[in-house]
């Protein structure tokens, strides 16, 4: 378990090339879109685009973008009046949405390697 990004990314790629069972826990995913690649390994660069085939497939070319957003959006600040944290806060609402998409994502592709390779 880890919630450095970088570490999340390199922690699955080694999972999945070991055929090994993992449980990662990200925390920054907008990280995977920022501009400075931050040298952690695993496949974090600047402009993460879909890891998995199903999803790349599914948005094609043009919905890179798109999944760039995807990845912003699971930052969203989920906080209600006062600054407490409110999990029926639309900011919290689109960001578990996204933080689920994205996750989705890394589980395909890994599902993929296990299945393909």
């Amino acid at each position: 378990v880890t919630q450095s990004t970088g570490e999340s990314q390199a922690c699955l790629a080694l999972a999945t090339q070991r055929r090994a069972r993992a449980c990662v826990v990200p925390c920054c995913y907008g990280q995977l879109v920022g501009g400075e690649d931050h040298g952690r390994g695993g496949g974090v660069v600047r402009g993460q685009q879909p890891r998995s085939l199903a999803f790349r497939a599914l948005l094609g070319e043009e919905g890179e973008a798109a999944f760039r957003a995807v990845i912003k959006g699971a930052d969203c600040v989920a906080v209600g009046r006062g600054g407490a944290f409110d999990a029926a806060a639309a900011g919290f609402l689109t960001a578990q949405r996204c933080m689920r998409l994205v996750d989705a994502d890394r589980l395909l592709a890994a599902c993929e390697a296990w299945r393909c390779g």
